[in-house]
């Protein structure tokens, strides 16, 4: 079986999609934000959790992706090489749920990829890349929600670019860095203290942590068993990896807990699909069987929503938002 292919670079995708307009609602059922090429180009997409319903989200010639939503539900944060005037360096963007109306958030001429809303809402982490000369600098930085302000969480010039993940209360960002002995390994980072921590120590690549809405698990993809990607998991407390079967990468929990995603590379059609599993890696099924590149998922549960202000569950309406993708 040939190996899927790897994440863990600052720059991916490709490009764009068309899109009109439809009526709904986002009140009980549970949806996943997604990115696919199915329209032509990379855009934003969301889903019921069945795989139902796809409904394009964005619609640009440029390479939309990394889509994560915001605690509230209104709205999509997502990286985009979309602006010219960055000479092909990706910003960030929102995107608004249900109007669709798009805003960047970011401003400069360096990378800004793999963006996660902040627990509470209020700040954006991601992951910046540049070059000073000819040596490359990485750091993990905080976006102010309200001020646009930015600070260092951590400058790691060896950092990957398979994502990042907040524990649930805030106060740690599991990530990936090659910067022991030039080995993948999967780190924690005290947000408040800077401290880091390593949770992985293996010969073999591990990459793209999640951790589990109650905060004491960790999935990450690994490539220890023969080199295939490889979905585990741990008890944070006690680490100690546990192979799920489960081939793939850039796993995401279901805001229960109960189960997850994770991106699957589909060798007869060359492509990859989103596939769904059991918390233990069980019961799997395919959400996306079509032709075209699906990947990068974020779930949203309105039971499970956090209102970022004024105090109280946001009203999420769907209103109009785009037609259900072919």
């Amino acid at each position: 079986m040939p190996r899927p292919p790897r994440c863990a670079t600052f720059l991916f995708m490709a490009v764009g999609i068309t899109t009109h307009v439809v009526a709904g609602k986002l009140d009980s059922a549970t949806y996943i934000a997604f990115e696919s090429d199915r329209g032509g180009n990379r855009d934003i997409y969301v889903m019921d959790a069945d795989g139902d319903d796809p409904v394009a989200m964005t619609n640009h010639l440029g390479a939309d992706f990394q889509p994560d939503w915001a605690p509230d539900g209104a709205k999509i944060v997502f990286a985009s090489d979309r602006d010219g005037q960055f000479r092909g360096h990706v910003q960030l963007y929102v995107v608004d749920v249900p109007g669709g109306d798009v805003e960047r958030i970011t401003d400069d001429m360096k990378t800004e990829v793999n963006p996660r809303w902040a627990p509470d809402g209020r700040s954006i982490a991601f992951l910046t890349a540049w070059w000073a000369g000819a040596e490359p600098r990485r750091e993990i930085q905080l976006l102010d929600w309200r001020t646009r302000e930015r600070r260092v969480l951590l400058r790691d010039d060896a950092l990957d670019g398979d994502g990042i993940s907040w524990s649930p209360d805030g106060r740690m960002i599991a990530f990936g860095s090659w910067r022991e002995r030039g080995n993948q390994e999967i780190y924690l980072l005290d947000v408040a203290g800077g401290g880091v921590r390593r949770l992985t120590n293996h010969p073999a690549f591990d990459l793209g942590p999640a951790f589990s809405p109650d905060g004491r698990r960790i999935l990450f993809v690994s490539l220890r068993d023969g080199g295939i990607a490889t979905i585990h998991v741990s008890d944070i407390r006690r680490w100690a990896p546990v192979a799920l079967p489960a081939l793939g990468w850039q796993p995401a929990w279901s805001p229960s807990g109960d189960r997850f995603l994770f991106s699957h590379w589909d060798l007869a059609k060359l492509d990859t699909d989103i596939h769904v599993a059991d918390a233990n890696g069980r019961r799997h099924r395919n959400l996306t069987d079509r032709f075209g590149a699906d990947s990068h998922t974020d779930w949203l549960d309105p039971a499970y929503t956090r209102a970022v202000s004024p105090a109280g569950r946001a009203a999420i309406t769907w209103g109009s938002l785009k037609s259900p993708a072919r």
